[in-house]
């Protein structure tokens, strides 16, 4: 897969992360934005980088 697929993968998966986080109970637009950024992108990148979870 070519890098830019990759970066695109990256952040289509952390935005979908962050989406399904956002319809729990006391969710904001910035608790949504912030775990799509920090918990989706890092575990992401993290999975492209080892291949196992």
């Amino acid at each position: 897969m070519p890098a830019g697929e990759h970066q695109l993968a990256l952040v289509l998966s952390a935005v979908i992360f962050g989406l399904l986080h956002g319809v729990n109970p006391g969710a904001t637009i910035i608790s949504t934005i912030a775990i799509a950024l920090e918990a989706g992108v890092l575990l992401a990148a993290a999975y492209m980088y080892a291949r196992r979870l």
